[in-house]
């Protein structure tokens, strides 16, 4: 027995632990004599010892960041933050609705004991620094949503502050060149729209889950600069010690802060938007061209009522899920889709509490149909709203088991989180699903699952 527990143990890298556990470390800015190196890559970096700091997905993923390395360094006027994480792809894509861009985010409090590392709570407010690889992509020039779509069609460009005909398909106007009334976040002064924004890191505040805002324009005092090399992201943040408004922390020689981290990527066919699609012919075979290799959710659209994709076959295989994975060196051929027209249905009625409508008859809920783990990866969650009398209904349903919940409209806790879902068991209802068969059920509405949690 012990023989098998030590050859076990035998497998585990040494250390592995230590990179995946939770834990509060502390982090010394050093003091330099030279000013401080704005540039990621610059070697006196790596003259500072790295504090690991090991981060949890908010979701499991095996390509998921283990943790990142922090060091930093201060001149006595400026404070330096220099992130380092694995990353193998380079993501900065941000303009297409369904493009994610890589990212990171330092949280800083001056409480003792501070807030809710989730962005802090409504007693506690938090300042957080938001770096973003799409904002670093946009250095040399702001993209305009033309580089997304080179060849949209406008028979003369509205905003432009000099009016003038278009040029054949494209338009003629650079960014510069454009009157911001004509651009409704631009002109309203959102950071995120203006192609003029001081930095590329977002300063921002919160005071809980849902309560993130920008810091005004003249107070986004926070530079950056970020570079992808290797394998990996380098990113520096440099802020005077001195606070530049009420929302910033402080920051003063021989005292701490506390302070947090995160990091975000965008993995699954992220590297190769715009989304590869194609059109079905008439002997229902369809090609994709020029597609990255990349792994990818295959989707088809539109399908008509009660109609569902039951599997997908390469090469006469069944895989486990609707993804493709597209080799580099080879085309993937002999792609089967397959269909089936006897989706389930499922209505109800949810019945709410006596503390939660606002007034009599009145239900404001969101209702959740969760496939049970045995269903494999074709059927999916869905969400819908359900309407001022209760009432709900999820049509097109991969037939199987089933769980149904209902949570308050204005809740923010996700259904699939299993913590979640465990608070819910007590308003759960179970279904199961017949191929063609309507299912009515009535649920209860459960409390905020963050009060149970």
């Amino acid at each position: 027995m012990w023989a098998m527990v030590h050859y076990v143990r035998s497998l585990i890298e040494l250390g592995a632990q230590e990179r995946v556990e939770q834990r509060r470390r502390q982090l010394r800015a050093a003091r330099v004599s030279q000013p401080l190196p704005g540039d990621p890559s610059d070697a006196e970096w790596e003259r500072i010892d790295p504090t690991f700091v090991a981060l949890m997905p908010l979701w499991w993923r095996d390509d998921r960041v283990e943790g990142v390395e922090v060091r930093a360094a201060h001149d006595g006027e400026n404070l330096a933050i220099h992130l380092s994480w694995n990353d193998t792809a380079e993501n900065a894509d941000q303009l297409h609705v369904t493009a994610f861009g890589d990212g990171a985010a330092v949280q800083l409090s001056n409480d003792n004991d501070p807030p809710f590392f989730g962005m802090g709570d409504a007693a506690a407010r938090v300042n957080i620094w938001h770096w973003k690889s799409a904002w670093e992509d946009n250095r040399p020039s702001f993209p305009d949503i033309t580089k997304a779509y080179p060849r949209a069609l406008m028979d003369f460009d509205m905003s432009a502050k000099e009016i003038q005909p278009s040029q054949g398909a494209h338009l003629v106007s650079e960014v510069k060149d454009r009157d911001p009334i004509f651009y409704s976040g631009w002109g309203g002064g959102n950071l995120l729209s203006n192609p003029e924004r001081p930095s590329v890191v977002e300063d921002l505040n919160a005071q809980g889950l849902g309560t993130v805002h920008s810091q005004t324009l003249r107070n986004q005092s926070v530079q950056d600069s970020g570079v992808w090399n290797e394998g990996g992201w380098r990113v520096v943040f440099v802020r005077p010690l001195s606070a530049s408004g009420s929302g910033d922390v402080a920051f003063r020689t021989g005292e701490s802060v506390r302070i947090a981290f995160d990091v975000s990527l965008f993995a699954l066919s992220a590297a190769a938007w715009p989304i590869p699609k194609a059109n079905t012919k008439k002997d229902s075979t369809f090609l994709l061209e020029a597609v990255p290799a990349e792994t990818y959710r295959l989707e088809v659209q539109p399908l008509p009522p009660g109609t569902y994709l039951k599997a997908l076959r390469v090469g006469g295989q069944r895989l486990p899920r609707p993804e493709l994975t597209v080799p580099e060196d080879s085309p993937l051929a002999g792609v089967q889709v397959v269909l089936a027209f006897d989706a389930a249905t499922v209505t109800g009625q949810v019945r709410p509490r006596q503390s939660s409508s606002r007034e009599e008859g009145s239900v404001e809920a969101r209702v959740a149909l969760v496939p049970k783990p045995s269903q494999g990866g074709y059927a999916t969650a869905k969400e819908v709203e359900a309407t001022p009398d209760g009432s709900f209904s999820f049509y097109s349903v991969v037939p199987g088991a089933y769980t149904l919940y209902a949570l308050p409209s204005m809740s923010a806790a996700q259904v699939m989180d299993p913590a979640v879902q465990s608070a819910l068991r007590p308003y759960a209802r179970a279904v199961d699903l017949e191929p063609e068969k309507s299912v009515t059920v009535e649920l209860r509405l459960a409390p905020d699952p963050e009060g149970l949690l």
